[in-house]
């Protein structure tokens, strides 16, 4: 690498923060170009470009000079402003660019001569892919147990159900006994009549029309307490069917997999990860907990599953079978969470392999001395180290 290089970065976020700091201590003479929060919102809102705030960012930071421009910020939309303004004011740099989106490389490259688009997240994944099918090592620290508040996975329309039964089978049972005694019928025969009662459809072979006024009001309000108990529960079993349909489509059930691959998170990183093992032919379960996520339409029909729940969740893990599980892997945007869910799977199964998304370097050196994770990734670092080799 040159150290009289002149290279500008642009953008927010982890991955122009990692770049920046590793060319610093390089020795490269290099300048990173931040955003206004307010600008960025403001125009992430539609309510104004950023174009004309950031050529005259761009310019006081000497982008006619600079060699390299690295157009790094997290959101593609603003990259591709930033290669608008570079291209104008530097026609003749080197221009790196970030793009998640591949589909939009092709446009960008036809409209500079010294051009290179990456996806960072495809970048890293093959690194958090070939960690997870690393073979476990032998010693495993286990960490107390942990569990939910409430490890039921019935659904909580069921127990209604289920008392509303109850009381039915209750009224029948005292209606048969009044009329077998009342009426010295036999126990099938008052059974008879109690269902005839009840769902009023009166053939006529036996009536309350000669009966005391108690029974004829004992028969009157059975049928109506018939009636209601059947609409209800009519109700609540058709609500409890589509609630259950709701939740197999969300993959929400008791998976039986082994030997398969846990993920937690379907964020950009985390669906170049699922796809990377998917293509290498392994089993992906993949835990997000946005039903709206964009990539889990895409990772069903490769051939993954999706399960929409919180990872952080004992249970959803159980869920997912992690005692028969490979690895997992956790790739939210997240450092705590990811440390949280890594520790409520080793509580499940202590001799399950974890690689979890640390960004931080510290966080992650204290988990491997003190929580016994040895496998703590960021993808940012990732990212950066693979940049600077190309410098």
């Amino acid at each position: 690498m040159k150290k009289d290089l002149r290279v500008l970065i642009a953008g927010e976020g982890h991955l122009s923060f990692q770049v920046y700091r590793k060319l610093k201590e390089k020795g490269v003479n290099a300048t990173r170009v931040v955003s206004d929060s307010t600008e960025k919102s403001l125009a992430a809102n539609g309510e104004h470009s950023i174009y004309e705030q950031y050529q005259e960012k761009f310019e006081l930071a000497g982008i006619g000079t600079a060699d390299v421009v690295y157009l790094i910020d997290d959101e593609d939309r603003f990259n591709i402003q930033f290669f608008l303004i570079a291209s104008k004011l530097n026609p003749n740099a080197r221009l790196i660019v970030s793009l998640f989106n591949d589909h939009l490389a092709p446009h960008l490259r036809s409209g500079h001569k010294s051009l290179e688009v990456f996806n960072p997240a495809a970048i890293a994944a093959a690194k958090f892919a070939d960690a997870a099918l690393k073979k476990p090592k032998k010693s495993q620290t286990q960490v107390a147990g942990i569990s939910d508040v409430d490890e039921s996975s019935r659904s909580p329309l069921f127990t209604p159900i289920i008392m509303i039964a109850a009381c039915f089978f209750v009224i029948v049972a005292v209606s048969a006994c009044m009329f077998h005694f009342e009426y010295a019928l036999s126990w099938i025969n008052a059974l008879y009549f109690t269902a005839a009662v009840i769902t009023t459809t009166g053939f006529g072979d036996i009536t309350l029309l000669n009966a005391p006024l108690a029974t004829k009001l004992f028969g009157i309000v059975l049928m109506f307490i018939g009636v209601s108990f059947s609409s209800i529960a009519f109700t609540l079993i058709v609500e409890w069917l589509l609630n259950r349909r709701a939740e197999l489509a969300l993959g929400r059930k008791q998976y039986t997999l082994r030997d398969h691959i846990i993920l937690c998170g379907l964020g950009r990183l985390g669906y170049q990860v699922a796809y990377e093992l998917l293509r290498r032919g392994y089993t992906v379960l993949v835990l997000e907990s946005n039903p709206d996520n964009r990539f889990a339409e895409h990772i069903r029909a490769s051939g993954g599953h999706v399960f929409i729940a919180d990872a952080s969740l004992s249970r959803n893990l159980r869920r997912a079978n992690i005692a028969q599980a490979k690895s997992l892997l956790s790739v939210i945007q997240n450092d705590l969470k990811n440390l949280e869910i890594g520790l409520i799977a080793r509580s499940i199964q202590p001799s399950v392999p974890l690689v979890l998304r640390i960004f931080d370097h510290e966080i992650a050196d204290e988990m491997q001395r003190r929580l016994a994770i040895p496998t703590a990734l960021s993808a940012s670092t990732i990212t950066a180290e693979y940049l600077l080799k190309k410098l």
